[in-house]
């Protein structure tokens, strides 16, 4: 199987930047902060050898670590967003990995 990158979007909340981590070899690990929405998000990857993280976000509200097996891989993210004191903000993502989906929802206020 070949791997594909296939880039969507950007979206963001107000105030927020886009940002691409670019192609990586393998996710190593993910870890999502949430509070009333995704307030992060950190992706710990290889590229050509190197190990890398990258944290977009911000610092509030509860961390979740998702550790990819070595032979596991990202097939699709899915998420959904709302609007919060006029705010538009993720408020949960599913990771699909070829072996088992993740839900990841901020918890409602």
């Amino acid at each position: 199987m070949v791997a594909v990158e296939i880039k969507v979007g950007p979206w963001g909340g107000n105030g927020g930047s886009e940002w691409d981590m670019g192609a990586a070899d393998r996710i190593i690990n993910i870890q999502i902060r949430t509070i009333e929405a995704i307030d992060a998000i950190a992706i710990t990857f290889t590229r050509n050898g190197q190990t890398e993280t990258n944290y977009f976000g911000g610092t509030l509200g509860d961390i979740y670590e998702i550790p990819l097996q070595e032979d596991e891989y990202l097939v699709g993210v899915e998420g959904s967003v709302d609007t919060i004191l006029g705010i538009t903000m993720v408020r949960n993502l599913t990771l699909r990995t070829n072996k088992e989906p993740m839900d990841l929802s901020a918890p409602v206020a």
